[in-house]
Formats: structure tokens, C-alpha cells, sequence
């Protein structure tokens, strides 16, 4: 059937009217009368000898979902008007009624093109295997439509025999190359290690689309046969791809990476640098602290939490100047988490002078990271704040203070974490061994509407009383 705008829009004004009109009887049948006898009405409807009677008869009982009508919906599937097979088409996909399966499977062969592609897309949300093969074969339609509606439903249905069909148009360097670019991505969803070297050879096609595809669903599939292609991605003259690249080796987390994430990294890439702190190769450490004398925000921030990820001693030096001398927030939030891990001595004094931050993360975690380094004058600064009653000190290093477990400060410790308390504090507490401390966490998480069990206690939970 072929349509000209000018025909669509009388034709859509007249179906309108129609359309209004019927459904004002219908409801008012609605109000009325029980349900079968509307189904029984819109039965008959479906003989009228007016199309449009026809279809918004059709979509009445695809709203209604009842499956009473499903055979004379199906019946509807032979109609000689084209609007409505594909009505009763996306009717039959409303109700899901397994009865059609067969059916719409022969209205795959349907001379019309949108017949076609509807058909297609309610066997996709039918998700019945007997639909698979012919829609396999339906793949090799001429109208893009009908492929675009047939692969789709492919993906609907999860079936392991598609796989192949997907690996197949991603493979055809003359398909259509958004089919290509969404069976890459779908092959990354399922998974399937048989499509890695596929997508490794699609890491070098023309289409950009297809190459990030490739890498997204390289980095689901993590399979290593990736490493080096993605390697030979981090010298892409696209910057984007450079930096998804350094991304899905940071998900692989294989050393082979870690000389050329090194070389991308010098050349400004942020990326590389988060990718180098998941790997946590001490190799990196030196390039990642040059790195923290960047122009560029990102870097910086991207370089701060990887050597806070690797955690080797080279780091505290320079993040001490960082905490010192960088006023960004997020930077220096970064720096004392990082400096929390490294537990050293030598970043006690920019960690007391970090309590004083104009950011109350910075601040809670600098007195974390105080309480987690065994020196005295952290200590002695820690128990100054308990005298002074300093709550948000405290609340930060909590865990200094249940490792002293002394009976006077539980009421303290409570008062901290009902106004500056969050999750880690919460788990701690939980763990500890300290009754009354475990029912205030009770009482918090009401208060705060944290639904979410803690799950079972941690090796890094600290006990009442232990020091």
C-alpha cells in the first residue's frame, strides 16, 4: 500500500472521528453493561463492513486483554485491509496468548511490508521459541524495517540458536551498519565468548559506532583474546575511542596493558589513568604522581584515586601536597581516602589541617583517616575532639573510638551517628560487638528509611574494646 501525506492526513481525520465516536458508545456500554457482553460487542464489530469499525474494534480488545477474543483477533490477521491485519497484529502482542504464535508466524510471508514487521515484533514479545527459525529466515528481508523489527524480536526471545545469526551480520561488512552496531551490543548482553575475536576484528572497522559497540560488549564479555586489540585502540586518532578502550582494559584488569595505558596516559588520557588504578601496577605509580601535575581537573582527579587504588608508600608525599596546596573538593577528597589506605605517620598534619576543609566529606574523611594511623598525635588530636565533644570528629573516626571501647563514650558515639552518621559508620556499629551501639543503628536506619540488610560482617570490621 502506498501512502501520500495528504491521503494519511484525511484518512487520520476521518479514523479519528470514527473512532470517537465508537469509543463513546463503548463507554458508555462499559458503564453499563458486564464485561463479556462488551467482548461480545466488539466481536461483532469485527464484521462490520467499515475498516475503521474494524480497527477500533480491534484496539478496544487489545486494550482489554482478554483472550476470548484472540481467535477472531487472529481471524483478523486475513483481513483485507492492511491497516487492520497490522492492528490485529499489535492487539494479539497486548494479550500474549500463545494461541497466535503459529498464526502471526504465517503472516511473516504477508505481502505488506508494516504486516510484516508487526508480526515480527509481537512474536518478539511473545517469547516463544517457535517463532525463532522463521524469523531467522524473515532476517533476510528487503525492507530495513522488517529486519530492524525481526532482529529485535531475536533479542526478545534470548534464544541460544540466534546467536550465531548475530555473529553472522556483525560479521558482513555489507549489512546494514546499525544492524551490525546493535548486534554487537547485544552479543555484549549475552555475553557470548564465541563473538570475541568477531568484535575484536570489529574494533578496526570504518563505522565508529560499530568500533564503541564493540568495546562495550568486549568489556561484558571480558574475555582476554581482547587485550591486544584493544591495546592497538588506545592509538585511535578518535579521542573517545582512546578513552573506552582504557576503560574496558581497566575491566580486565590485565598487566599485559599497563606499559601502553602508561603511554596514553602522558598523553593526557584520564582514562588510562583510572584503568592503571584498577590493574594496581606499581609501575604506574611515578607516571600517575606526574600526573597529578596536570592542567587539566580530570587528570588530576583520575590520577588522585588510582594511586589511592595501587596504595604504594611513593604516593603519600605527593598527596599531601596535593591535600595541602589543591582547594577542589573532589581532589582532596580523593587525597584523604587515599591517605586513609596508606595509614602513614608523615600525613597526620595535613590530615588535622584537612578537618578544617570547607567540605564536610573532606572533613569526615580526614578524621577517618587519623584514626586509622597509629601516632600519637593523631591520637592526642582524636581525644581532644571527644573532650570537646567535636561530633562530626568523632563520627569520622569512629572506628578509633570502638576500638578503645571505653563505657562512657557510647552515648557520644550514638550522638555522632544520629547527626553525622553515614552507611560506614552504620556498619561499623552494627559489627562492633557493642549491643547498645548496634540497637542505635536500628533506630537510624528508620529514621533514615535504609531498607538494605548489611549483609554478613566484613574483615575489615572492627570489634568493641580490641585495643
Amino acid at each position: 500500500m502506498i501512502y501520500c501525506k495528504g491521503q494519511l492526513l484525511i484518512k487520520g481525520c476521518i479514523l479519528l472521528i470514527i473512532i470517537s465516536f465508537f469509543l463513546l458508545s463503548i463507554n458508555q456500554l462499559i458503564n453499563s453493561q458486564e464485561k463479556n457482553e462488551q467482548i461480545d460487542i466488539l466481536i461483532q464489530k469485527l464484521k462490520d463492513e467499515n475498516a475503521f469499525i474494524r480497527l477500533a474494534a480491534i484496539d478496544q480488545l487489545g486494550q482489554m486483554k482478554d483472550t476470548r477474543a484472540v481467535p477472531f483477533l487472529i481471524e483478523a490477521l486475513k483481513d483485507e485491509s492492511t491497516d487492520v491485519r497490522v492492528a490485529a497484529a499489535r492487539a494479539l502482542a497486548m494479550i500474549k496468548d500463545k494461541r497466535a504464535v503459529e498464526p502471526l508466524i504465517e503472516v511473516l510471508k504477508d505481502q505488506n511490508a508494516f504486516v510484516r514487521e508487526y508480526s515480527a515484533k509481537a512474536l518478539g514479545q511473545m517469547q516463544d521459541s517457535r517463532a525463532v527459525l522463521p524469523l531467522i529466515d524473515l532476517m533476510k528481508d528487503k525492507e530495513p524495517r522488517v529486519q530492524l523489527s525481526t532482529l529485535i524480536a531475536l533479542f526478545e526471545i534470548k534464544d541460544d540458536r540466534t546467536n550465531k545469526v548475530f555473529i553472522d551480520i556483525l560479521k558482513n561488512k555489507n549489512e546494514n551498519p546499525f544492524l551490525r552496531t546493535m548486534c554487537a551490543r547485544q552479543l555484549g548482553m549475552i555475553k557470548d565468548t564465541h563473538a570475541v575475536e568477531d568484535l575484536n576484528e570489529a574494533l578496526q572497522d570504518q563505522n565508529p559506532k560499530l568500533r564503541r559497540a564493540s568495546m562495550e560488549a568486549l568489556k561484558e564479555i571480558k574475555d582476554m583474546r581482547a587485550v591486544k586489540p584493544l591495546i592497538n585502540a588506545l592509538k585511535s586518532e578518535d579521542w573517545d575511542e582512546q578513552r573506552e578502550a582504557a576503560r574496558v582494559l581497566g575491566e580486565l584488569k590485565d598487566s599485559r596493558a599497563v606499559e601502553p595505558l602508561i603511554k596514553s596516559l602522558k598523553k593526557g588520557n584520564e582514562d588510562a589513568a583510572k584503568a592503571l588504578g584498577e590493574i594496581k601496577d606499581i609501575r604506574a605509580v611515578e607516571p600517575l604522581i606526574e600526573s597529578l601535575k596536570a592542567d587539566r581537573y580530570e587528570l588530576q582527579l583520575s590520577a588522585t584515586w588510582a594511586l589511592g587504588q595501587i596504595n604504594d608508600t611513593r604516593m603519600v608525599e605527593p598527596l599531601i601536597e596535593v591535600l595541602l596546596k589543591n582547594s577542589n573538593e573532589h581532589i582532596a577528597f580523593e587525597a584523604v581516602q587515599a591517605l586513609a589506605r596508606a595509614k602513614d605517620s608523615r600525613a597526620v598534619t595535613a590530615l588535622i589541617k584537612a578537618t578544617g576543609n570547607t567540605s564536610a566529606a573532606v572533613r569526615w574523611w580526614a578524621a577517618y583517616a587519623l584514626g586509622e594511623i597509629k601516632d600519637s598525635t593523631a591520637k592526642e588530636f582524636l581525644l581532644t575532639a571527644l573532650a570537646k565533644k567535636n561530633l562530626e570528629i568523632i563520627a569520622g573516626a569512629h572506628r578509633f573510638f570502638i576500638k578503645r571501647g571505653k563505657p562512657d563514650t557510647e552515648n557520644i558515639l550514638i550522638e555522632a551517628l544520629n547527626q553525622h552518621g553515614n552507611i560506614t559508620m552504620a556498619k561499623s556499629f552494627f559489627f562492633c560487638g557493642n549491643d547498645a551501639l548496634a540497637d542505635a543503628v536500628k533506630l537510624w536506619r528508620k529514621k533514615q528509611s535504609y531498607p538494605v540488610a548489611f549483609g554478613e560482617k566484613g574483615q575489615d570490621n572492627v570489634q568493641w574494646g580490641s585495643e
